[in-house]
């Protein structure tokens, strides 16, 4: 096992600072385990404390292979590297200071010195792409104006923001049209799916959009996927099926029907799998039949799950209950009903009354 020391180049107070940037460009969009991760990192640059990857992992309560997806994510947007030794197991670190310049997280003092050279401040995706609303001119806009679908997609705008759209709005969502090609229902689609989270600023929609441009979305189904892919929900089923991350198309229909469908808090998705772990392996069917149960009886909370599974025990103890049966005493018999009645007929009976009469 590879511990990793965490060093900072600087005298720092107490307190860790969190850039602003990292808060407005990157934070917005990453799953919430890797902000935390990113976070834990950026505290223990203070302290010089020597940190594992599996101590990491348990404290934020994932796995090896997530924390290192969390690692590969944010090398990705540029704000750390990460060195490997020749086993595979992370040697050093290097967290990108996002105001220029770099703070060197190295490994353990005995480890071998890996030397990572001073990265630059990572930039930002609008500088990258080198475009913007801003970047539509009158022109495009009034060549926009003929296009009978644009009048609609302002019209329903107004509705979705109850208020008339500013120049901004219209040129944000004339960008998201015309600019990166998004159709009317995938632009609708991300505009109430922002105004969801009460992110409503034309920065932040363009720059969502733009970050969908970029994966290849085209139409609702994938941003749908898109979404779910990047949710706190699909992490928690991988982490505990003990998949690499990559589902199939039935297995994201599941998790679409389980969090678009039923809004099935996370917590709750987590607890089904986990059970279907321990009953049927990895499996999104079973899974999905816990859920199902949980959704018609509208259960929400694990509050609610332990209502549910004491009301389950009852019934089967009770079904399970060995059955009584009641004796009752038998009736005391008296010598009337132990008597045979007879039947007669007319002519028998006129014979016996004849009788009668002769000894008489």
């Amino acid at each position: 096992m590879c511990t990793i020391g965490l060093i900072s180049k600087s005298n720092r107070p107490t307190v860790t600072a969190v850039p602003n940037r990292f808060i407005d460009e990157f934070m917005t969009e990453a799953n919430g385990t890797y902000v935390k991760v990113y976070l834990y990192l950026l505290r223990h640059l203070d302290d010089q404390a020597e940190l594992s990857v599996s101590g990491i992992a348990e404290l934020l309560d994932c796995t090896e292979k997530f924390l290192r997806k969390a690692l590969d994510y944010w090398t990705k947007q540029g704000l750390l590297e990460y060195t490997v030794s020749g086993n595979g197991s992370v040697e050093s670190i290097n967290l990108i200071d996002l105001s220029g310049g770099s703070l060197s997280v190295s490994g353990r003092q005995e480890a071998p010195k890996t030397v990572v050279r001073a990265a630059a401040p990572a930039p930002s995706r609008a500088a990258a792409k080198n475009e913007s609303p801003r970047d539509i001119t009158r022109v495009d806009i009034d060549s926009m104006s003929n296009d009978e679908n644009v009048p609609f997609l302002l019209s329903t705008l107004e509705q979705y923001f109850a208020r008339p759209l500013s120049r901004e709005d219209t040129d944000t969502a004339l960008y998201i049209y015309g600019s990166l090609g998004f159709s009317c229902e995938l632009l609708l689609f991300l505009y109430e799916k922002c105004i969801e989270k009460k992110k409503v600023s034309p920065k932040y929609i363009s720059k969502v959009a733009l970050g969908w441009h970029e994966d290849g979305i085209t139409n609702v189904e994938e941003a749908e996927n898109y979404l779910i892919s990047r949710g706190e929900a699909f992490f928690a089923v991988c982490d505990e099926f003990g998949l690499e991350g990559n589902l199939g198309a039935s297995q994201i229909r599941f998790l679409r029907t389980w969090v678009n469908e039923w809004h099935m808090p996370t917590p709750l998705i987590r607890e089904a799998c986990s059970r279907a772990m321990l009953r049927k392996g990895a499996s999104f069917q079973y899974a999905n039949s816990i859920l199902k149960d949980w959704h018609a009886a509208g259960a929400l909370t694990e509050a609610d799950i332990a209502k549910i599974d004491q009301a389950h025990k009852q019934a089967e103890d009770e079904k399970h209950k060995p059955k009584t049966t009641v004796r009752t005493a038998p009736a005391k018999a008296n010598r009337f009903e132990n008597f045979t009645q007879r039947d007669y007929s007319p002519e028998a009976m006129a014979e016996i009354e004849k009788r009668m009469r002769a000894k008489k």
